[in-house]
């Protein structure tokens, strides 16, 4: 009972803590889909198309692709970044087939591509990934 007590007003004080605003920081999102949503009449000077980790989230998945995304876009004025996502699913099986990836995540990869020369062709494009998606890319 009296561990119950103990554990009760720790919580307690724990929530009513007030928080640091100095030290917070902003969560990168695990989604970004600058090329796709972009205009072609206001094209960047480069194009960053980043493929996730096997089992990450979102498109840009949750421990590389969001911290390079901030770093680049504050070292980069305007670059574009562009996940790949939809049938890039990131799966650990799809490492195994004969080419490295399911052939839907390559032309995923490869429709990027070719969205970015032909939405920005004077915009460098640069791709980017974590783990094994090298196929996809």
């Amino acid at each position: 009972m009296k561990l119950f007590a103990v554990i009760t007003l720790f919580t307690a004080l724990v929530a009513g803590a007030p928080l640091d605003m100095e030290n917070l920081e902003t969560r990168q999102s695990s989604t970004s889909t600058d090329l796709e949503r972009g205009s072609s009449s206001n094209c960047p000077s480069a194009i960053l198309i980043f493929a996730r980790g096997s089992t990450e989230i979102g498109n840009m998945g949750s421990s590389v692709g969001p911290a390079l995304s901030g770093a680049l876009s504050q070292k980069v004025r305007g670059i574009w970044v562009q996940g790949v996502g939809g049938p890039y699913d990131a799966a650990l099986g799809d490492n195994a087939l004969p080419r490295g990836s399911s052939s839907r995540a390559i032309a995923e990869g490869v429709r990027l591509f070719k969205l970015a020369k032909s939405k920005c062709p004077n915009a460098s494009v640069v791709a980017g990934g974590y783990s094994s998606v090298f196929p996809t890319m």
